[in-house]
């Protein structure tokens, strides 16, 4: 009886050696897929970013020149994202002027690739007391692909968020 139990001991030290020797086996090919997604990933946000640095050039930008000649270049600057979920890669450009009479500020989202437009969001703030709210206009595409009037900065920001995460 004793012999017997010490065979069973032995079959499932065994068995149990098989066993980590195929999770060992399986642990390390994750580890190597996982490396490989994540340089691929890397490779996609690189190929991203400098895309979204010559869409930013593209429009005029780097340059010295405004497309609002008597204004005073405040400052134009971008950030950009590659969006695994959807396949894209995301430049989202933000602008603004200021003369003596007024201050616009724009922010445009485009796939950096393709230059289609996803959302827009314009503001025209007079700059003389007494002067009523700024002049908004605002027009997005939701995830859907409906595009559709936005009434608010928030609103445009909200529908940036989806796509730059």
């Amino acid at each position: 009886m004793r012999s017997a139990t010490i065979l069973l001991l032995i079959g499932c030290v065994g068995v149990l050696s098989v066993l980590l020797y195929s999770q060992t086996i399986a642990l390390r090919e994750q580890r190597r897929q996982v490396q490989e997604l994540n340089a691929t990933k890397l490779d996609l946000q690189e190929k991203c970013a400098k895309q979204a640095h010559e869409a930013f050039k593209l429009r005029g930008f780097e340059r010295k020149t405004t497309v609002w000649p008597a204004a005073s270049v405040q400052g134009g600057d971008f950030s950009n994202h590659y969006n695994q979920r959807l396949n894209k890669c995301f430049v989202l450009i933000r602008d603004s002027y200021m003369d003596a009479d007024a201050r616009l500020n724009i922010s445009t989202l485009y796939d950096a690739f393709e230059g289609k437009r996803y959302a827009h969001f314009s503001s025209v703030k007079e700059t003389q007391k007494g002067k009523k709210d700024p002049e908004v206009t605002c027009t997005v595409t939701l995830l859907s692909g409906e595009k559709k009037p936005c009434h608010s900065h928030d609103e445009f920001e909200a529908v940036v968020k989806q796509y730059m995460e």
